[in-house]
């Protein structure tokens, strides 16, 4: 397939550039070149190599080869001089790929007729231009991606209408979980009278690090028309899961009557499923631009990587790690075709399809591994529950005919004692560090898969045991401090108490409830301290102020207090 996606690419630019040969300066549809979605746009519209979100296929399809899940979009945005653009977009999973689908709706405002002497008729008319697109993208193996889009056009002059079928056809691959690169043919077309629409070929490389924190995107956008290429270079940097800052800047390769440069700026913010996009661009000589664009994804968390990221090359727990083994894993992986989302909810649904195709070759134990590591990510996966309570009930089968074997050690050599002990070490390794809460945990997961085994159910009540002990001495800190009236320790005792069960609706209420009494006792206390310090009081005041900066200690007020009375205390020798 990579041959025939080359081919292709090389026979649209060649076939294209022919055509362009005579093609004027100017250009049809000077709109299919805009993109969409406030992320690009503060990243310079070079995205071709990150191609994301519901607006992404439009600067690439073959990005629809990587979504696990929905995602929806809409932009509006103010491109001066009464020029608006709204656009709606959605990309979802469908069979071994996505689909893409979007509508760009592009208004210039209202504009007064005139005749043929150039005088105004008293009429306005409000040209328009739209393209409604559609685009599906798959993977041709684990590195390489393809796409393409269909788009119909059409502009409203007013006084005519023009209308037409695009096309885009696209590719990436990804040759490292940090690296991608991508082309793309823009705009395939007809002409429009005598103008030829704006196709383009873009090359783009898009590289992703400090972590998943940073993304960097470079592009070399090259017209068919007789305008000059333009080279553009987009950032974005994730300061907190919520929030994400952009930078874009653009500029054409050589001058010509319509070069320029512009510099775009952006933010986004992430709350759980929803994000919001804004960008701002400014171009030589032009109003400045504005954007902003509303995202939801379906199933999943906005507070997403960056980048998406390949699955890690691991090899399935064996007794054997031969070739042949290793060779069949490469053969599970490439046939389940998958890679991670940019997303929690996309990642949770990576493993657990790795777990299905894991499943399909006989790989119980690697597809218990995997439907663990969904719930870990989604712990509400019910698909992935089920999953993982039939592959280890399936497992406990594998178990009992493979009775008998022995590992080199002599230890029981089936893929399911191989995972009974990895947690046990891993229990035996939180009790010893005091994690009691993991301790529990991980031995409650041994003898789920068997109750005989003697070890983790000794070292399970001892945790329990532990963990009861140092709970029993916090309960009676914090009863004491509840009886004293020192909300601070009663805080502090409840939230040691959860640190050590973070489960426990109990103490999780008794904590809310003392929370509660926060702002009351806050306002009870400052007031007391006031009145001690009118009354020369100053010992008693300071106690006061000092407790209220033990319940809450960005109490400014309260600080500035504490730090005057030590100061008289001081002068007057108290």
């Amino acid at each position: 397939m990579k041959p025939i996606f080359i081919s292709v690419l090389l026979t649209a630019v060649l076939g294209t550039g022919v055509s362009a040969l005579s093609a004027d300066t100017n250009v049809a549809a000077p709109f299919l070149q805009k993109g969409a979605g406030s992320r690009a746009s503060a990243m310079g519209e070079c995205y071709t190599a990150v191609a994301q979100g519901p607006f992404g296929h439009l600067y690439n399809p073959a990005g629809l080869g990587a979504i696990l899940s929905g995602d929806f979009g809409f932009e509006h945005e103010n491109l001066g001089l009464d020029i608006s653009h709204e656009g709606v977009g959605a990309a979802i999973p469908l069979g071994p790929g996505g689909l893409g689908a979007l509508i760009n709706y592009f208004s210039y405002g209202s504009i007064a007729k005139v005749d043929e002497t150039g005088q105004p008729t008293g009429e306005n008319f409000t040209p328009s231009d739209t393209l409604i697109n559609l685009g599906y993208g798959f993977s041709l193996d684990r590195d390489w991606r393809l796409g393409a889009n269909l788009g119909l056009y059409s502009m409203d002059l007013g006084t005519s209408k023009h209308g037409g079928v695009v096309m885009d056809i696209g590719g990436a691959w990804d040759p490292d979980p940090v690296w991608s690169v991508a082309a793309v043919i823009k705009n395939l077309g007809g002409r429009v009278e005598k103008y030829n629409l704006p196709t383009s070929l873009r090359l783009a490389a898009a590289f992703g690090g400090l972590n998943q924190r940073l993304l960097v995107d470079t592009e070399l956008d090259l017209p068919f028309s007789t305008d000059p290429a333009d080279f553009g270079i987009g950032a974005e940097f994730r300061i907190w899961n919520w929030l994400d800052v952009r930078a874009g800047f653009k500029t054409m390769m050589k001058q010509s009557d319509t070069s320029m440069e512009s510099l775009m700026l952006g933010i986004g913010f992430n709350f759980m499923n929803f994000g919001l996009d804004l960008a701002i661009t400014g171009r030589e000589g032009l109003d400045t631009q504005s954007s902003l664009t509303l995202g939801y994804c379906v199933g999943g968390m906005r507070d997403q990587p960056l980048r998406k990221s390949k699955p890690e090359d691991k090899a399935p727990p064996t007794d054997d790690k031969t070739e042949a083994l290793v060779q069949e894993l490469e053969k599970v992986k490439k046939a389940a075709k998958l890679r991670a989302g940019p997303d929690l909810a996309q990642q949770a649904g990576f493993h657990y399809q790795a777990g299905r195709e894991y499943e399909k070759y006989g790989k119980t134990i690697d597809a218990i591994v995997e439907y663990q590591a969904a719930l870990k990510i989604r712990p509400d996966y019910p698909e992935a529950q089920e999953a993982l309570a039939a592959a280890r009930g399936t497992a406990r089968k594998e178990e009992k005919r493979a009775k008998g074997k022995k590992d080199r050690k002599g230890r029981p050599g089936g893929s399911l004692q191989k995972l009974i002990r990895k947690y046990y070490e891993r229990g035996l390794a939180a009790y010893k560090k005091k994690d009691y809460s993991t301790a529990i945990k991980q031995l409650q997961l041994v003898l789920e898969m068997t109750s005989q085994h003697q070890q983790a159910t000794n070292l399970l009540n001892k945790a329990k045991e532990a963990l009861d002990q140092e709970q029993a001495i916090l309960r009676q800190q914090a009863k004491q401090a509840g009886l004293k009236g020192d909300l601070a320790g009663e805080i502090d005792a409840y939230r040691k108490m959860l640190d050590l069960d973070p489960g426990n609706k109990r103490i999780k209420t008794k904590l809310d409830q003392a929370v509660k009494k926060v702002p009351e006792t806050v306002e009870r206390l400052y007031k007391e301290g006031l009145d001690n310090y009118a009354q020369g009081r100053f010992r008693s005041a300071l106690k006061s102020f000092e407790t209220l900066l033990k319940i809450q200690p960005d109490h400014v007020k309260a600080r500035d207090a504490v730090k005057n009375i030590k100061e008289k205390l001081i002068q007057t020798g108290q």
